[in-house]
C-alpha cells in the first residue's frame, strides 16, 4: 500500500494503481512458462508509469 499520488491519503486512485500492478505481476507469473518478449514488459511498465503520471498531474491540478 503506497500513496502513489502523494496526497497524504491512501485513496481509490492509489488502490487502482496497486491493483493494476498486482494484476500485471500475477498475469506475468501465469505466463512465465511461455517466453515474454521485452516489448511486452516495456509496455506494461510504460502503462504503469503513464497512469502514475496522469494521476500525479490530476493531483497537482486539484
Amino acid at each position: 500500500m503506497f500513496d502513489w499520488n502523494n496526497n497524504g491519503e491512501y485513496d481509490i486512485q492509489d488502490r487502482m494503481i496497486d491493483y493494476r500492478i498486482y494484476k500485471s505481476v500475477t498475469n506475468n507469473k501465469k505466463n512465465s512458462s511461455s517466453s515474454v518478449s521485452g516489448s511486452d514488459t516495456m509496455t506494461t511498465i510504460g502503462a504503469v508509469l503513464l497512469v502514475f503520471g496522469i494521476l500525479l498531474l490530476i493531483g497537482m491540478i486539484l
